[in-house]
């Protein structure tokens, strides 16, 4: 109309309603734990839909997340953080690593048109909680000689670590602790009877122990590590059980040998480059026994300070004393002075074993070789003890 009652004609136009992409959304928590080693697999975004809303108009359209990782060191190269439609979060862990790091999840749907496919991201925390795990060390066997007496530094471990690398710290911060080793526990001894004073350890990997007399052998020592760290599970705090020797040598000890007569020879005359045979020293069976030519220095006696005189007449041949050493043993004192003695109460019995002057230690081990013997009354017969 322009004012009067003139009308113009009939105009048309078009209305067109494009369709609007309305946001896709989810919902995340803050924070996400995880355990150090152990892969994470959990659902943790819900409330999942195209158009952001409970009714999910766009339930059509397909839907995709991204993952944005602020420290992808925190986790294996294979083992990314990475989210499924469902809201599944799949990660693994490095091996030996905790911490924490954010990681930006982002939903995008595949709508067409005006608005927008992009949700708006969210951030979660992840936390790679530690778990202590088990101290490790290396063994040796120790080698020691009998008689040895106490030890008190020997070393028996070796590269002792409380844990991998992020448990060995001198400052703890959320992503490595502080610890160290703080004993040795001992499991078994297989053979104590070795000590007087069983072993016992430092945590510097040095164990102390005394050597049982005279015995020789090995045993079994099984062991294992505690540090100061968490125990409770998942948590360890022990290490693997294990076990090396410790071997007891017998010692070569230094011979030895008895002088126990004064000989004089001065009135007995010598036939032959051999000497006389009545210059001769009988076995030392009876510290009582008594023979023209010879008399005790001390009957029994094996001290090395022993001194003796011997007398005999001016001539310039060899001249021989049949018996003069005695008590000849591979291990000097470890067999006293003594001689095996037999004898028979008349000449028609057996002669027999009668004993010895002082009881030889036959029964101590790392003994090479010892030997007593006696001559039988007719001369035909030699008997050894050994």
């Amino acid at each position: 109309r322009d004012g009067t009652s003139r009308v113009s004609g009939p105009g048309n136009f078009t209305v067109s309603t494009f369709a609007l992409n309305k946001r896709p959304g989810f919902d995340a928590p803050e924070e996400v734990i995880v355990i150090e080693n152990v892969p994470f697999n959990e659902v943790v975004a819900t409330g999942i839909s195209a158009d952001g809303t409970p009714n999910n108009t766009e339930a059509g359209q397909q839907l995709t997340f991204t993952v944005t990782v602020q420290d992808p060191a925190l986790f294996t190269p294979d083992g990314q953080p990475e989210i499924f439609t469902n809201g599944t979060l799949l990660m693994v862990p490095a091996v030996d690593t905790f911490g924490e790091t954010n990681i930006t999840l982002t939903l995008f749907d595949d709508g067409q048109g005006l608005g927008t496919n992009m949700s708006v991201p969210q951030t979660v925390l992840v936390r790679v909680l530690y778990t202590n795990q088990p101290p490790t060390f290396n063994v040796r066997d120790i080698l020691t000689l009998q008689d040895s007496g106490t030890h008190s530094s020997d070393t028996f471990a070796s590269d002792i670590e409380p844990g991998p690398h992020n448990e060995q710290c001198e400052v703890e911060t959320v992503s490595c602790a502080s610890q160290s080793v703080q004993r040795f526990v001992t499991d078994d001894i297989a053979n104590p009877a070795l000590f007087t004073r069983p072993p016992s350890f430092s945590p510097d990997g040095t164990v102390e122990f005394t050597i049982a007399p005279r015995v020789t052998g090995y045993t079994r020592v099984t062991v294992r590590a505690e540090d100061d760290g968490d125990s409770h599970p998942p948590h360890t705090n022990s290490s693997a059980r294990r076990s090396f020797d410790i071997y007891v040598e017998g010692r070569n000890y230094k011979p030895g040998f008895a002088i126990p007569w004064n000989v004089s020879c001065a009135q007995v005359a010598y036939s032959g480059i051999n000497g006389s045979s009545g210059c001769a020293c009988p076995p030392l069976t009876s510290p009582f026994q008594t023979a023209p030519v010879c008399t005790l220095v001390n009957p029994g006696s094996l001290s090395a300070t022993n001194n003796t005189h011997v007398t005999v007449l001016e001539d310039p041949s060899e001249q021989a004393i049949k018996g003069f050493v005695s008590h000849v043993t591979a291990a000097a004192g470890f067999l006293p002075g003594s001689m095996a003695a037999f004898g028979s109460a008349s000449a028609a019995e057996d002669i027999g074993f009668e004993g010895l002057l002082v009881n030889p230690l036959a029964t101590v081990p790392g003994l090479e070789y010892m030997s007593d013997y006696a001559i039988t009354p007719d001369k035909r017969h030699l008997y050894s003890a050994e």
